[in-house]
């Protein structure tokens, strides 16, 4: 009876056959093993290509915007160590502190990041400086200015203090940003000189 003939599983085909002339596992038949194998073979694509969407999924909730704020706070510590090392032979960019100094240092910023959010991740405006002038003369602005100029010249502080057109990180790039400053702290711990003039104007 029509009824009681199976429909191959195989999209393409689609064909209509009793089941003694074909193949049934449960719910699935197929006319043939030609077409049984083919339909597996299908099968395990779409199986691929939704274990790679889904693991793509789970990347994307890994880093969704309630994750930015940790990415954030893990980007600036690695940042800031990255500045110790890269100054690690200098004293306090705002005092006289020598580097032997035993207190603890900072990574001092002079643009805050408040005030120039799209310099917070700039090597340019962030230098080693001890706890004391970052932390209780609001960076120590005036001699550290004036280091700047002696050191870098004017042309680093104007555009320090120019405009800066602000770009909004996503917890991805931040998480990329410090990828490299992870490599660049192994690289200088290490005792190899820097990767690049990350001062360079």
């Amino acid at each position: 009876m029509a009824n009681s003939k199976r429909k191959c599983a195989l999209k393409t085909c689609g064909l209509r056959f009793r089941p003694e002339d074909g193949i049934v596992r449960g719910l699935q038949a197929w006319c043939g093993q030609e077409h049984q194998i083919e339909w597996a073979m299908a099968a395990g694509k779409k199986l691929r290509e939704r274990t790679v969407k889904q693991a793509r999924v789970q990347e994307v909730k890994q880093f969704k915007a309630g994750d930015r704020p940790l990415q954030l706070k893990l980007t600036q510590t690695e940042f800031n160590r990255m500045i110790r090392l890269l100054d690690a032979k200098r004293g306090c960019i705002s005092c006289d502190k020598p580097p032997s100094w035993k207190g603890q240092w900072h990574a001092g910023h002079f643009k805050t990041t408040a005030a120039a959010p799209a310099l917070r991740f700039d090597a340019r405006n962030c230098f080693k400086q001890c706890s004391q002038c970052n932390n209780f003369t609001s960076g120590n602005l005036l001699p550290y200015k004036q280091r700047l100029i002696d050191t870098y010249g004017i042309g680093l502080v104007d555009w320090l203090e120019g405009p800066h057109e602000m770009v909004k990180l996503s917890a991805q790039d931040l998480a990329a940003m410090r990828k490299q400053f992870s490599e660049e702290c192994r690289r200088l711990e290490a005792g190899s000189p820097p990767s690049r003039d990350w001062r360079h104007l």
